[in-house]
């Protein structure tokens, strides 16, 4: 059936409004010129309802569909993939309006307003869309029954959508539980071009780790299953630079798997990570790990590597071990040095090689030359020159960051004939209490060496603890700058008065975040199968017996007792207010002489008034018929008019009847 001009004009503005709450995430995520088209086309189509213009024909529609195709497809380099696919959507969103004439448009018109809000998980599954998604959500399901009664309005549509909502989300709970879950994605949709994520780089050099010190973004979070080791064990491992170059460290890209030996150490933390993507395939994990989680694997050099890419936010579970399990020796990469490069350092290892035969005595004389010379932790350490970068930092400038401090001693420790490497990870974090769990930053990321002994592996040399100890502590790099650097990050970091004072908000906001990632979009296939297989362990236990019994006898006791009752326990029904001033109306005018009889209603009542005491009928009138409008009438019932209606009725003076 068409739509009148009268019933465009009522569903068109809330008809738009849906559209624009559900294209609104897609709006950040696509051209200014397509939203700013999209938008013109809904305003445009609005104007030609109120002014009862025409709407364009078929060959005008198709010819503008097709041009819209042309475009998208021209600018998605002839893939549709993610962005493409979202803009064809916009588009259809754009023109369907200028053919909606009937009642079936209007309500496609809904469908692609939710198919619109569904695509903008594509882009985000965070709880804050999650959130945002339940208000276009109820708008649609409002709007969608206000095409089929507009009469009525649209707000009584609305408060019916979310009582619905309410009553749908057990059983969406349950759904979420039991349906089962994919292994992988539906469809393979894929961005075509990475985004530009933030993070610790493949190619160590001085600076690298200092970039991202104002950087407050997180990289992943850690719910430790005991308590949160301290900070100075809070090292997570990912990278292991150990190819030296002029200028630059790389990492070995050939790791092989690592085999994990028969007896592992002791495990002391079992954490759950939830990483950011960040396009790579490596990963971090806190020292020692002793194992593996499902879709990774443990490679050379204790790290951490998945099979793809992580283009999605993951969580994976791992032990950890204090003690080191990786002995491997290492390769003659592990001694080289760039030739014809810092000669000063070069000069200072080999000294110390030539007065200690021992390899602790060696690592001690490094650490006590560290120790006597006047270094600086700081974010500014100046530029050092290509060449010779580290002589220059060693015996000039004495000013660094921990990058700066790990490249000397590993260059120092293999001028001195120790096998070293270098390890970017992150170290500490913040302890969010309302979990607790662990949040690391960008800003968290750190660099330390690794030297390697005949009697104990690799361990862990951190020049930067020896400089700047605060580092280890709960402060962090904050607590170890100096107070003009701390300025400067939190002129970075945005740390104003209302932030610092809202803290609480925040750690709350960042709480349920993790909630959300861990037990929503954590729920994967994989966890869905152990849940269902303990549930099905339980229910052939004799626990789960007992359990279903007596949950199946308080049932049967309930739905007993709400039927047998005995009447001074049962619930008073609530008192009908409008009832109570009906029969006290009746009451004062059968003392005047007039009795309603059982089968008389309110207007017939009316007429026996006015014909048996006709000097009441002026007074009685606007009772009855405000009675019969509170009643009968097609708005919901009025509270406060009701009481207005009894006190009235109280209020009325009677005369006894009048004597014939």
């Amino acid at each position: 059936m068409s739509l009148s001009s009268n019933e465009e004009r009522l569903l068109l503005p809330p008809l738009f409004a849906a559209l624009l709450l559900a294209a609104g995430p897609q709006f950040l995520h696509q051209p200014l010129w397509l939203s700013a088209l999209v938008l013109a086309a809904w305003l445009l189509r609005l104007a030609m309802a109120f002014k009862n213009l025409p709407l364009p024909g078929k060959k005008t529609r198709i010819f503008f569909t097709w041009i819209g195709f042309f475009i998208i497809l021209a600018g998605s380099s002839g893939s549709f993939a993610q962005d493409a696919g979202s803009r064809l959507l916009l588009m259809m969103a754009a023109l369907k309006p200028f053919e909606t004439r009937t009642r079936r448009d209007a309500v496609i018109l809904v469908f692609i307003a939710h198919l619109l809000l569904l695509s903008s998980l594509l882009f985000s599954e965070s709880l804050a869309m999650a959130l945002y998604m339940l208000l276009p959500l109820i708008l649609n399901h409002g709007v969608l029954a206000l095409i089929h009664t507009p009469e009525t309005g649209l707000k009584p549509h609305i408060l019916q959508s979310i009582r619905l909502f309410f009553l749908a989300a057990p059983l969406a709970l349950i759904i979420f539980l039991v349906f089962p879950r994919l292994s992988s994605p539906l469809w393979g949709i894929q961005r075509t071009t990475p985004e530009g994520i933030s993070g610790i780089s493949d190619r160590l050099q001085p600076g690298s780790m200092a970039s991202l010190a104002t950087d407050n973004t997180p990289a992943f979070r850690v719910h430790f299953e005991g308590p949160i080791p301290p900070a100075s064990q809070r090292y997570f491992r990912g990278l292991v630079f150990n190819k030296a170059t002029p200028g630059l460290w790389l990492p070995d890209t050939d790791a092989k798997p690592l085999t994990l030996p028969e007896n592992p150490a002791p495990v002391f933390s079992r954490y759950t990570l939830i990483l950011e993507p960040h396009q790579q395939k490596w990963a971090f994990a806190l020292d020692w790990p002793t194992g593996e989680s499902q879709g990774f694997y443990l490679a050379e050099g204790g790290l951490l590597r998945s099979r793809e890419n992580i283009k999605r936010r993951v969580a994976y579970t791992l032990e950890a071990s204090e003690k080191s399990l990786h002995l491997d020796p290492g390769t003659k990469e592990d001694l080289l040095l760039p030739p014809e490069e810092n000669p000063k350092a070069l000069a200072l290892g080999q000294s110390i090689r030539e007065r200690h035969a021992e390899p602790k005595a060696r690592l001690e004389a490094i650490r006590s030359w560290f120790l006597s010379e006047p270094f600086r932790y700081t974010l500014n350490p100046g530029l050092l020159p290509q060449k010779n970068a580290m002589d220059a930092f060693l015996f000039e400038t004495k000013r660094g960051y921990c990058e700066h401090f790990a490249l000397g001693f590993a260059l120092l420790a293999r001028a001195a004939g120790l096998k070293s490497r270098v390890v970017g990870g992150y170290l500490g974090g913040d302890i969010n209490p309302l979990g607790p769990y662990l949040v690391l930053r960008q800003s968290d990321a750190h660099a330390w060496t690794e030297v390697f002994l005949p009697d104990t592996g690799w361990q862990r040399v951190d020049a930067t603890a020896w400089i700047a100890p605060e580092r280890l502590s709960e402060g962090g790099t904050r607590a170890a700058l100096p107070e003009e650097d701390r300025r400067i990050l939190e002129r970075a970091g945005g740390e104003t008065w209302l932030r610092q004072h809202a803290k609480p908000l925040l750690q709350l906001w960042d709480s349920a975040t993790h909630l959300w990632h861990r037990q929503v979009l954590g729920y994967t296939h994989t966890r869905q199968q152990e849940i269902l297989k303990r549930a099905g362990s339980f229910l052939k236990s004799i626990q789960a017996f007992f359990f279903l019994g007596g949950a199946g006898a308080l049932v049967f006791l309930f739905l007993f007792l709400k039927k047998h009752l005995p009447p001074f326990m049962a619930r008073r029904p609530k008192e009908d207010i409008l009832l109570r001033a009906w029969i006290l109306l009746g009451k004062k005018m059968e003392k005047a002489g007039v009795r309603r009889l059982a089968h008389e209603g309110p207007l017939d009542y009316e007429k026996k008034i006015a014909e048996q005491r006709p000097d009441l009928a002026a007074g009685i009138r606007p009772l009855i018929a405000e009675y019969v409008r509170l009643r009968y009438g097609p708005e919901k019932t009025d509270g406060k008019a009701t009481q207005n209606l009894l006190r009235a009725v109280r209020r009325l003076k009677i005369s006894e009847r009048i004597s014939r």
